[in-house]
């Protein structure tokens, strides 16, 4: 048994001498590398054919505009003043009825009755109203950040959009005010009811017509600026409206003229100067 195992190893160390003995040549099947023409043995196609990577070219960005549609506040202010409005429209029937009265005639009352508002049209009167500085809240915000983004801070949008709808409410019980006070210096009583029903008739008009721009500005924020100078078109053509119902109650001879023109100066220039400074300075301050 260990003479076998001598002669085994004696035998493989044998075997690993006559192999060392032996030269072994390997010839490499890339010797040139895999080549870059069609004569060469390559798999891999010429990069001269190889389809180019073509590169897509795009419009140059848009800067991002901060939509009130993203901000739970808003949203739900908003939706709550559709439904107040739609609820108006059903309970309210008898005001919208008389809106073309309240905005354009100057016929004095028939009977004791027809000058009192019932319950329903003073609370659909207030949520037209309320509809409209909701609105305009929501579209001057819209303005403030596309045209001067320098003055908007970390404040939530609904923080902007509640301290906007806080400034034009004091505005609008501030010209409610101015008006009564005119009527009652300058007219009667009852002219003076015909230009507060006008004076309402018109901002709820403006309300109105403002639901649609909104929902679209909502929608395509990147449009802000045709929203907004459509907005400031309707703005006016409902002040229009207004202003010549109160010219119309107003006028008695051409002085009358003088003192049109001084109210327009401190009634409706002046003021809306001194609510965009004050939209401003508020921002600033958020």
């Amino acid at each position: 048994m260990k003479t076998d195992s001598l002669h085994i190893k004696h035998i493989n160390a044998d075997s690993l001498a006559a192999a060392d003995s032996v030269q072994h040549t390997f010839k490499a099947s890339y010797a040139e590398g895999f080549g870059n023409d069609h004569s060469a043995d390559s798999t891999l196609a010429p990069i001269s054919h190889c389809e180019k990577l073509e590169v897509p070219m795009g419009d140059n960005s848009q800067d991002y505009m901060p939509s009130p549609l993203h901000d739970t506040g808003t949203m739900t202010m908003f939706l709550l003043s559709m439904f107040m409005v739609t609820f108006s429209l059903r309970n309210g029937f008898k005001y919208f009825s008389n809106f073309n009265k309240n905005l354009f005639s100057l016929k004095k009352r028939e009977n004791a009755f027809e000058d009192h508002n019932t319950v329903n049209e003073i609370i659909t009167l207030i949520t037209l109203v309320a509809n409209t500085c909701i609105m305009q809240g929501i579209m001057l915000n819209s303005a403030i950040t596309l045209y001067h983004p320098d003055i908007t801070t970390n404040a939530s949008i609904f923080t902007y959009i509640i301290s906007i709808i806080s400034i034009v409410v004091a505005y609008y019980l501030l010209q409610l005010l101015a008006y009564y006070v005119l009527g009652y210096v300058f007219t009667s009583r009852t002219n003076t009811s015909l230009l507060l029903k006008g004076f309402n008739a018109s901002q709820a008009l403006l309300g109105l017509f403002m639901i649609p721009l909104v929902i679209f500005l909502l929608v395509y924020p990147l449009h802000a600026n045709t929203y907004i100078s459509i907005y400031i078109f309707i703005y006016f053509i409902c002040r229009l409206i207004f202003i010549i119902k109160g010219f119309r109650i107003f006028f008695n001879n051409f002085t009358s003229i003088f003192y049109f023109i001084l109210y327009l100066c401190s009634g409706e220039i002046i003021p809306l100067i001194a609510i965009y400074y004050g939209i401003i300075l508020t921002y600033s301050l958020l």
